[in-house]
């Protein structure tokens, strides 16, 4: 360790009373009040519990006997907290009044928890060194838990974490370092996947959060990662600052989350340690190419988190453009449906797919027999492809392809909101909105028009960043500078083939050499399928291979064509197809 000693820095209430007003003071008396809390009224036992904890705070009770109340009353504490959890998760980033408050009472309910423990920290270092019993190993491994909850909650908001709640974990972790008891095994049943952990473990798996780049990820994911982070921290070394193979760096005095040691131009002043992840990362990286890697990793971890996390645990890459100040608006659309409508010049996917006459069943495609001659339909062979007499051309209302009547538009429709432009660079875009909708997620696809510009731009939600009372920030990155909407359907080995969906395909840029890809939902395409895709125009049988975007919510591919290009509009296969705009509308 590093510089100077520094004192504990973490922050308790006063004691101001000697006894408990909600039970007797008694373990038992404690336990049979917490046993009684109305579990099933989310608001009537969180309301209990609040009070209880904030006056367990203030009253005075030596530390044996504190810990002892608080792993009693920590599992409805938790619990109460996931079902708030999934109340503000469920919504929008940007949280209205009622859903703030709730937000902030999970938020509460945890650090009140950790205050408690807290408490227990300072009564038993002020016994002197030496005097100390487990209890304080206990305590800082749970105040450390318990203030990595409120880390991980206000991330999954894109909010910044609590005040001082990085100082606290650093402080804590520093002091049980100092006492030799950060490698002791401590039993904890709120772990998803291990039963015990060190609180070098503890402390290891919230600088990991810290450093994922948690605004580009979406809320589930940083849950789930989070949780997976109790199978990896024996392959994460934390170390002194001066630690040249350390990626990342810490101070143990600043209210920070580790930043990348290339960030920095010197080590700050005081305590610092380094953190080295980067063997975490190699595993990973060696999973996700189906290699030995000798680690664990949760089934429910997709494969673009997995990526992810390895990438944001390695190598630190530099920004490819400079960012560049800018003001104005722009208009951007969000999720697939969103973007295909636009693209599709503001029509809807069933409406497109009406027009393109692709909502027939295939067995009309293919009712025509097979054995008949090609010949049999021409006119001058006096064939029975069909009877001109039997024709009543008078009753045919001929409609023009460009008539002035068409049916009107009912399908899904995209919605543009405006945003504020904060930045610019040749990859992409930094963006404000005022009241984002539930739709803005990380990954998730979008398109962009500045005012003039002609067609959308495709891109990406790279990242989020939300602050109380201020507009929600954007990064988004641009994928390209136009997209085409087609409709695209899986072509299976037996049985029907898959419905037609939405797809956007990604012209050619034969300048910059890139070929055209195609932009597809996750399911049910993946590498390697076969797949029909249309355009009202042209269609084309095709196989998907590389994959060179993937997001969890579309996949970018390159694909192969297996057929020529095929156009509708001079077809004559069969006699019927040249009349198929008309039929439905006789």
């Amino acid at each position: 360790m590093e510089g100077q000693k520094s004192p504990i820095r973490i922050a308790v209430p006063k004691i101001q009373q000697s006894k408990l007003s909600f039970c007797d003071g008694s373990l038992d008396g404690f336990e049979a009040w917490t046993n009684s809390l109305p579990m099933a009224n989310t608001g009537a036992a969180a309301k209990l519990l609040f009070q209880a904890s904030r006056e367990l705070n203030v009253t005075r009770i030596p530390p044996i006997k504190r810990y002892k109340m608080l792993e009693i009353i920590r599992n409805a504490i938790y619990d109460i907290c996931e079902v708030l959890n999934k109340r503000i998760l469920s919504q929008s980033i940007k949280l209205g009044e009622s859903d703030l408050k709730v937000f902030t009472l999970a938020q509460t309910l945890q650090n009140q928890l950790a205050i408690g423990y807290k408490h227990i920290v300072l009564d038993e270092i002020a016994q002197g060194p030496g005097k100390e019993t487990k209890a304080l190993t206990f305590a800082i491994h749970r105040a450390i838990a318990d203030l990595s909850q409120t880390i991980l909650r206000a991330y999954q908001l894109y909010s910044p974490a609590p005040a001082n709640a990085w100082l606290e974990l650093h402080q804590l972790y520093g002091l049980a370092e100092a006492k030799r008891i950060h490698e002791y095994s401590v039993k904890d049943n709120r772990g998803k996947y291990v039963s015990a952990c060190s609180i070098t473990d503890a402390y290891v798996r919230t600088l990991l959060l810290g450093c994922a780049k948690p605004n580009q990820l979406r809320q589930k994911e940083l849950s789930l990662l989070y949780a997976a982070t109790e199978l990896w921290t024996s392959l994460v070394k934390v170390s002194i600052g001066s630690d040249k193979q350390s990626l990342f760096i810490l101070a143990q005095h600043k209210d920070h989350a580790p930043v990348y040691r290339s960030l920095i131009k010197s080590l700050p002043s005081g305590v610092s340690r380094g953190l080295n992840p980067s063997n975490l990362a190699t595993a990973l990286q060696k999973h996700l190419n189906k290699e030995s890697s000798g680690i664990t990793v949760p089934g429910n971890l997709s494969d673009a988190l997995v990526n992810h996390i390895a990438n944001a645990w390695g190598a630190m890459v530099q920004r490819s453009f400079h960012r560049t100040q800018h003001s104005g608006q722009a208009e951007i659309a969000i999720g697939l449906l969103a973007c295909h409508y636009f693209c599709a010049e503001e029509k809807s996917f069933p409406f497109l797919l009406k027009s393109w006459n692709m909502d027939l069943p295939e067995k009309k495609k293919s009712s025509k027999k097979a054995s008949m001659d090609v010949w049999d339909q021409s006119f001058d062979a006096g064939g029975s492809g069909f009877d001109s007499d039997a024709i009543e051309f008078d009753s045919i209302s001929f409609i023009s392809k460009h008539g002035d009547k068409e049916e009107p538009d009912t399908g899904p429709k995209g919605t543009a909101i405006v945003s504020k432009i904060l930045d610019t660079s040749p990859g992409g875009y930094g963006i404000a909105i005022d009241n984002p909708p539930a739709s803005v997620q990380t990954g998730e696809l979008v398109v962009i028009k500045e005012p003039k510009m002609l067609n959308w731009s495709l891109g990406c939600i790279r990242w989020i960043r939300s602050q109380k009372d201020q507009p929600t920030q954007l990064g988004i990155e641009l994928i390209a500078p136009k997209a085409e909407a087609i409709a695209a359907r899986i072509l299976n080995k037996t049985g029907e083939n898959g419905e037609f969906l939405r797809g956007l395909r990604i012209p050619a840029l034969p300048a910059a050499g890139q070929d055209a890809t195609l932009v597809l939902p996750i399911m049910p395409f993946k590498v390697g399928s076969k797949a029909e895709i249309m355009d009202g125009i042209q269609q084309q049988k095709v196989q998907l291979l590389q994959r060179h975007n993937t997001s969890r919510s579309f996949v970018q591919y390159s694909y192969n064509p297996l057929t020529q290009l095929l156009n509708k509009q001079n077809q004559a296969d069969g006699g019927d197809d040249e009349f198929a705009s008309i039929w439905d509308k006789l």
